[in-house]
């Protein structure tokens, strides 16, 4: 029997076991950790005082190895995050690169400030939202729920506050770079605005110059214009002079072979 399952049965007999004592549920953390280790340790010592079904305990034969449970979780995680019981690891993203917006993943958030990544062998929050993904415990109460956990806290030497810890700091850490994206893009908001002011008189410069070159470009056309007009009067004033001075040679009726415009 691997050890997850019987941890999956261990909190089933805590479940069977009608005494559970109600501090179990607190919400005091402290005060429902140690009346779970309690709970635990005097099971089977003190009397009943109404009779129980009698659940076997699956670590009567040999001692509770925690470190095997999590090495068990450990590698449970991938298949735990395949069948969606738990969220797959963010994927890197590199950070920041030619410019371009890019968040840090969450992995990289954590380890930058000193946590352990999801997938690691570590006891962390992951490892409690796993727990509860174990269908030994989603169909549970509250209070067994809670219980169950202390219990394996217990077992690891780690305290619930730990755990709080663990996952306020994460949060923490996804609160600053949440803080540094936001910074990163109202530099880049202001960068980019400056960018494209000075990008914008640049053009509005172009401009100007293709307006002058324009303005160039047709003045040459109208003067050039007035040039022409200026020696078409001046070709019809040669032409009649070339028409009037053989109009005397050439034979009558023959017609004058200048031609003039009109």
């Amino acid at each position: 029997m691997s050890m997850l399952k019987k941890f999956g049965e261990f909190f089933v007999t805590i479940e069977s076991d009608d005494g559970i004592p109600a501090q179990a549920g607190s919400a005091d953390i402290e005060e429902a950790a140690s009346a779970a280790a309690n709970h635990v340790s005097s099971r089977g010592e003190k009397p009943s005082k109404r009779e129980k079904v009698k659940v076997e305990d699956p670590f009567a034969d040999d001692d509770f190895d925690i470190a095997a449970l999590e090495r068990e979780l450990a590698s449970d995680k991938k298949a735990a995050a395949a069948a969606g019981h738990i969220p797959r690891p963010s994927k890197s993203t590199g950070g920041t690169k030619n410019g371009d917006f890019s968040p840090s993943s969450f992995d990289e958030i954590y380890q930058r400030s000193g946590l352990p990544a999801e997938m690691s062998t570590d006891f962390t929050v992951y490892t409690i939202e796993q727990l509860l993904a174990n269908p030994h415990l989603q169909n549970l109460p509250e209070a067994t729920k809670r219980a169950s956990l202390m219990v394996a806290l217990q077992a690891r030497n780690i305290t619930a506050a730990e755990v709080v810890s663990d996952a306020r700091n994460r949060d923490h850490a996804l609160d600053e770079h949440d803080a540094e994206l936001m910074n990163t893009l109202i530099d880049m908001e202001a960068t980019t605005e400056q960018k494209n002011k000075q990008a914008e008189e640049r053009i509005n410069a172009l401009l100007d110059e293709l307006r002058l070159e324009m303005a160039a470009n047709n003045e040459k056309v109208e003067l050039a214009k007035a040039t022409y007009y200026d020696w078409k009067k001046s070709k019809k004033d040669e032409e009649k002079r070339l028409f009037d001075a053989i109009s005397h040679l050439v034979e009558p009726g023959a017609g004058n072979p200048v031609s003039q415009d009109d």
